[in-house]
């Protein structure tokens, strides 16, 4: 049954074939742009929620207030973690990242640039936010000083093919770091972008040089708590210990930063999840996404393919028009109206899976472009992708079909003889509604 019917309906397919291939581009592009823009959002919603118990990480916002408002920070000071984690049991860990521009050169070779992600961050940094690394041991790369960890991408770019582990590269001419080990892949989908991360106690041993520890200050101020150029970033116990900690954290600075100082310094938690879409502090790592410009972006998409469905309907409601004699005479002879509901739901599904393969290889060249023009880095072939294929394929064959399936139902066989003017003229209505919307 099911099978004649699907032969039933490829047949009328090609009967009217430049009036099908009409319906399957505009439902193409709609579904295509859909795609795109549902791709982006799952791309940047996943943000720093790949890392295990992402749930239980927060970063410390340092914020102070003014007369007039309240100013926060997404850095601190390099003595606040260590300071949470001796005083409090709500917090489990914590790791601490500096990010400056230097210079790099490699050693006796005239390859070298200015990097702005560069970043020197605590021992268990890798074990906190669980980077993979490609080459290394990841539990000592970043104990000793002088260690530093490329990104896949700087790897190529200072040695090309060549095995970096074990080379050197020059911090700003006069630092020398021994490459120990390469990232899996470059940072992706997290709000860090680090093309080289060295070892914390690099930053600590450049204080005694007396030029680089100039032109990083950072390492001659770890133990000053007004020094705030750090991001510190805290693993609690649970999500609910959020709540206890910050309640703790006047009394903290009172006794950390010095009495009164609770009045101007009101510091706060932010969840890790969060950082990439809610969150515009002052010196952020990088810029981050907006949820206001993401959601612009899914709604238009939305509103795209809503026209084609419209444009859809439109069409099959005026091929109804054509097929009333036909289906009023099927009624007539005594097929039922499941057998035609049926009938024409799989006519729908066939027009819309044709369209939903259309439209992906669509998506799919224009992805590139995309992430290109939007500075982003949307992957098609995913596990994120097989929710919108699926939910674009439902929901535009259960809208698309609606109009269509509610007139198969309500018809009278007798009356489409009859009274065919008076339905032309309602379908007209309806036609001219649509299109206006």
């Amino acid at each position: 049954m099911i099978l004649l019917l699907l032969n039933s309906a490829i047949r009328l397919l090609k009967k009217q074939l430049a009036l099908s291939l009409v319906k399957i581009a505009g439902l193409a592009i709609g579904m295509a742009v859909f795609l795109i823009t549902a791709l982006y959002y799952l791309h940047e919603w996943s943000f720093d929620r790949q890392h295990p118990g992402s749930e239980n990480i927060y970063r410390y916002v340092h914020r102070v207030k003014s007369q007039d408002d309240l100013q926060s920070f997404a850095f601190t000071s390099a003595t606040t973690g260590p300071a949470l984690k001796e005083r409090y049991p709500e917090v489990v860990e914590f790791t601490r990242v500096f990010q400056i521009e230097v210079s790099l050169k490699v050693a006796d070779s005239d390859v070298g640039f200015v990097e702005k992600k560069f970043a020197f961050a605590d021992e268990n940094f890798l074990r906190f936010f669980n980077f993979p690394i490609r080459q290394g041991n990841s539990g000592l790369i970043l104990v000793e000083p002088y260690g530093v960890i490329l990104s896949p991408s700087s790897a190529e770019k200072y040695f090309g093919d060549l095995d970096p582990i074990g080379k050197t590269i020059l911090l700003n001419g006069a630092i020398p770091l021994v490459v120990k080990g390469i990232f899996q892949t470059d940072f992706n989908r997290s709000h860090m972008r680090f093309d080289f991360v060295a070892s914390f106690p690099t930053l600590e041993a450049i204080k005694n040089h007396p030029v680089v520890s100039k032109q990083i200050p950072a390492s001659i101020n770890l133990d000053h708590k007004g020094f705030n150029a750090f991001y510190t970033y805290l693993r609690l116990t649970n999500p609910s210990a959020r709540q206890t900690l910050e309640a703790r954290f006047p009394a903290f600075i009172e006794e950390f930063r010095g009495e009164g100082r609770s009045e101007r310094l009101k510091p706060t938690l932010q969840s890790l999840s969060s950082i990439h879409l809610h969150s515009d502090l002052l010196y952020e790592i990088q810029s981050n996404g907006s949820m206001g410009i993401l959601l612009t972006f899914i709604i238009v998409g939305a509103l795209i393919l809503l026209t084609a469905i419209i444009n859809y309907i439109n069409i099959s409601t005026a091929e109804f028009l054509m097929r009333a004699k036909n289906t009023g005479l099927k009624k007539i002879i005594g097929i039922g109206k499941g057998p035609l509901l049926v009938g024409h739901i799989i006519e729908t599904m066939v027009v819309c899976g044709l369209a939903l393969a259309a439209g992906g290889i669509i998506a799919l060249f224009a992805v590139p472009f995309f992430n290109q023009i939007m500075r982003t880095e949307v992957v098609f072939f995913s596990r994120d992708a097989i929710l919108p294929f699926v939910g674009v394929f439902a929901a535009t064959v259960l809208l698309s079909g609606s109009m269509p399936a509610i007139q198969i139902l309500r018809q009278d066989a007798l009356i489409a003889f009859r009274e065919n003017q008076r339905a032309s003229l309602t379908s007209r209505y309806l036609r001219n509604s649509l299109v206006f919307l």
